[in-house]
């Protein structure tokens, strides 16, 4: 146990907890050195819950409920056996279909169908292309974090495979199966030579334990009251659920220590998610603050735990950052934050100088974007007149307005017609993730919402841009899109060509 600290990572609004209980120690190993390391997340919804967070907050987090919710580590093993195995082709024993939803469900991805009208090569192909883009970001990866949920696995009878999800699978078509921990580390054994073998970084993986609770009995009925789904009796024993989830858990928590123990040849640690929540927690988490059903977590949880994450595994100089953005946000809410104009531009070359520094230093693009869009509202909602312009200037005249780039005029005007298309409610594709583009995402309202999707031909190097997952240009044709920004000057011509062969001629092309 340890003394709890003043560190303050993360939004204090979401610090909501006065914790009071015994501290959980997490041996400090500060290998996050910048927002650019590639950190990939397996496990259960709250692994995708703290990744969410990560990503919100600049960091280059990937997970994607349909290829990454794999709770058992039986599921995840088969899972990446799957995805790099070479001579892998998909077909009907992958799919089920569900008659009273009308829909055709893959049995290896978690909530991905397509309606039994479509032909069955259509859910093919997508969880083809999500399969390819869960590879290349494998590949890709310095950190994986593999939050494992329960020993407690389902298998298709017939086909002899884990199914990932099995709502509204008939009960008789397959088995509830609960691992041994000898079981449990083979499979964690195998998930990590499967990494070993495909990833082309030098990586290191953190384990950690979900808190969350799994209603596993009746599986199939999603809308059982949750006394019900939580007093069922279990297949093996006369223990309802809750006892159950417990015996789950410690399960697990053997399972790793022996893995651990057993496997020294992988830079694999453990992270206690688990202890955290329920023992420093332990006064506060309800399981049904949330989604009030007795299973999940209350959000400010994840916060909360994900500042325990990076309290441990930042260097001094991502806490810095990190410190800095959440104190800043706080400020700027605050009425006259930057007081009079005299003194207001002092202020913010000041502030406009750390976000450089922390935006060359650490890559913290997107905090940098953040807080500059506050400081505009700001500006906007405190000053009036010349003085509200005088304070724009400076804002403006930051790194990115540089005079490499386009003349002024032709670059005014395409921002207009950016953000004419933005004010319209468009959906919005951006191609490109340079300089242009990062200029055009800081000067611009592009990211504002809309925007929802990003291609590059660099997509595997630059597989995280602005917070946001970078994608082939050829995935834009399983996107529903009005309009495509293309972020490059140079290669402008090329890119349209490229758009113009992809998709429909109704699709509007903004550029330079």
């Amino acid at each position: 146990m340890a003394k709890h600290s003043d560190e303050r990572l993360l939004d204090e609004k979401y610090r909501v907890y006065n914790v009071k209980a015994p501290r959980v120690s997490v041996p400090p190993a500060p290998r996050i050195d910048s927002f650019g390391h590639a950190i990939t997340a397996f496990g259960s919804c709250f692994a995708g819950n703290v990744s969410k967070i990560m990503l919100d907050h600049g960091m280059n987090a990937y997970w994607d409920v349909r290829n990454s919710q794999h709770y058992s580590p039986r599921g995840l093993r088969e899972k990446l056996e799957q995805v790099f195995a070479p001579d892998k082709t998909f077909g009907e024993q992958d799919f089920f279909e569900h008659e009273g939803k009308g829909l055709r469900i893959s049995m290896r991805h978690m909530a991905h169908a397509t309606p039994l009208s479509q032909p069955a090569s259509v859910l093919i192909d997508r969880v083809g292309e999500l399969d390819a883009a869960l590879r290349e970001r494998v590949r890709a990866t310095d950190t994986f974090i593999i939050t494992l949920g329960s020993p407690t696995y389902i298998v298709d009878k017939a086909k002899q495979h884990v199914i990932c999800a099995a709502n509204g699978l008939a009960t008789d078509r397959y088995d509830v199966i609960r691992a041994k921990p000898d079981e449990l580390v083979k499979d964690l054994r195998r998930i990590f030579e499967v990494l070993e073998a495909n990833c082309s970084r030098d990586w290191r993986a953190i384990i950690t334990l979900s808190p969350q609770r799994y209603a596993w009995f009746p599986i199939v009925d999603r809308f059982a009251s949750t006394d019900e789904l939580l007093s069922q009796n279990t297949a093996e024993d006369d223990s309802d659920g809750i006892v159950y989830n417990n015996g789950d858990k410690a399960i697990l928590r053997v399972a790793i220590d022996q893995f651990l123990k057993q496997n020294s040849d992988f830079d694999v640690s453990y992270f206690p998610s688990y202890d955290i929540v329920m023992d420093e927690l332990r006064g506060v988490e309800t399981f049904g603050n949330d989604l009030n059903d007795l299973l999940h977590v209350a959000h400010p949880t994840a916060y909360y735990v994900c500042h325990r994450f990076l309290e441990a595994f930042s260097t001094d100089p991502m806490k810095d950052c990190l410190r800095f953005a959440s104190d800043a946000r706080q400020m700027l809410i605050k009425d006259g934050a930057l007081g009079h104009v005299d003194s207001a531009g002092e202020r913010l070359a000041d502030f406009l100088g750390s976000i450089e520094r922390f935006e060359d230093e650490l890559a913290a693009t997107k905090i940098g974007v953040q807080l500059r869009r506050l400081l505009h509202t700001k500006i906007e909602h405190d000053y009036t007149g010349s003085d509200r312009e005088h304070l724009r200037a400076i804002v403006n005249g930051g790194p990115q307005a540089t005079s490499s780039g386009p003349d002024q005029d032709r670059w005014a005007d395409f921002v207009e017609r950016v953000n004419q298309e933005v004010a319209k409610g468009t959906r919005l594709c951006l191609y490109g993730t340079g300089d242009f583009a990062a200029k055009l995402l800081r000067e611009s309202m592009l990211n504002r919402g809309n925007l929802v999707h990003f291609v590059d031909g660099d997509h595997i190097e630059r597989s995280v841009f602005f917070g946001h997952q970078v994608f082939a240009p050829e995935s834009m044709t399983g996107q529903v899109l009005d309009c495509v920004v293309i972020g490059s000057e140079g290669a402008a011509d090329v890119i349209e060509d490229k758009v113009r062969e992809l998709l429909p001629a109704s699709i509007a092309i903004v550029r330079i």
